[in-house]
């Protein structure tokens, strides 16, 4: 049991890692396809790890029935750390003089920030897709307990002819949703958050099972062939570009997964994935756009260095102010 929770505290620590780089890389034309091949990979790896957890939590404490206090209760967790981040993000584009409304405050407050995106935290789309996914998990969990609903999630998540038969479906949609502008991956995203929470224990066995080398031999050819595609410019193509990363994402964090799984506890290591995603929400602005410390001329490895010092700082002092005074206002 400690083991696997060490690789998950590895799984998104390199993930965190992974994402900060990945943003980086956005500063420059050159690397900017890499950047998006590692923003399709390890973005996936950061959320869909959030299923795995609450998966094999549920799985193993029998199947439990959760009521709304669930939902509300995974909101409040994220809303302890990042309501404080939104007083720090406003009164920073108050000082650069960036004109934003009252309605940019109440959709950022309210999750909705992936449709009204501000310039250098376009980010904070994880928040609404992490919200949703909250919401039909809860749905799921509670038309569970009925004969038809569990016939339902079987034949929706649970079946393995399930990606066959329904991900073409996602697909459609996804495209359907490209064409008026929308992002359409949130269905993509929202089907495979819901696969593997609902299948957490039997995918890792899965996982396990395979040869070592085997997977390492599929992971190389398929990142690969996926690095030459992006260098090609498939990003373009979205309905492609995504799901290709959900491949990409699932297959490094098989192997990260398999490699650290005998590994001991290693405290940086705890610390990082303890703080990661305060480190996401700092870091973004830093990384590239008119707010990046590469606009000081330095070059790529140092201003990585600099940007992950001040976001693990940073995400620190946010950390601890969140989650040790104001859980503590909110208790009382």
């Amino acid at each position: 049991m400690k083991n696997r929770i060490h690789a998950f505290d590895y799984i998104r620590a390199i993930s965190i890692i992974g994402i900060v780089i990945c943003h980086c890389c956005f500063a420059f034309s050159t690397t900017d396809w890499i950047g998006r091949y590692l923003a399709n990979s390890f973005n996936f790896i950061f959320l869909i790890l959030s299923a795995f957890l609450l998966g094999m939590s549920w799985e193993k404490k029998g199947f439990p029935q959760y009521n709304i206090n669930f939902v509300s209760h995974r909101i409040k967790r994220l809303a302890i750390v990042y309501y404080p981040f939104l007083i720090i993000m406003f009164t920073f584009l108050s000082l650069v003089h960036y004109s934003y409304t009252i309605k940019d405050i109440i959709i950022h407050i309210t999750f909705l920030q992936w449709f009204k995106k501000i310039d250098g935290f376009g980010h904070l789309w994880f928040l609404t897709m992490i919200v949703i996914c909250y919401i039909f998990m809860y749905i799921s969990i509670y038309i569970n307990k009925y004969n038809w609903g569990k016939e339902l999630i079987r034949l929706l998540f649970q079946s393995r002819y399930t990606l066959i038969i329904f991900l073409p479906v996602i697909l459609l949609l996804q495209f359907i949703a490209y064409k008026f502008n929308l992002p359409g991956q949130i269905f993509l995203y929202l089907f495979l958050y819901l696969v593997f929470f609902m299948n957490a224990l039997n995918i890792l066995t899965h996982i396990k099972q395979i040869q070592f080398r085997k997977f390492v031999f599929i992971t190389i050819i398929l990142n690969i062939i996926a690095l030459y595609l992006f260098y090609r410019g498939i990003f373009e193509y979205k309905i492609i570009s995504y799901p290709l990363g959900c491949l990409c994402g699932l297959s490094i964090m098989g192997i990260i997964y398999k490699t650290v799984y005998p590994l001991k506890e290693i405290k940086c290591v705890k610390f990082i994935s303890t703080i990661s995603f305060e480190i996401y929400l700092i870091h973004h602005a830093l990384c590239f756009g008119r707010y990046s410390v590469y606009q000081l001329g330095i070059s790529p490895l140092i201003g990585f260095i600099i940007i992950m010092g001040i976001s693990i700082t940073l995400g620190y002092i946010l950390h601890y102010f969140s989650n040790k005074l104001i859980n503590k206002i909110l208790i009382l």
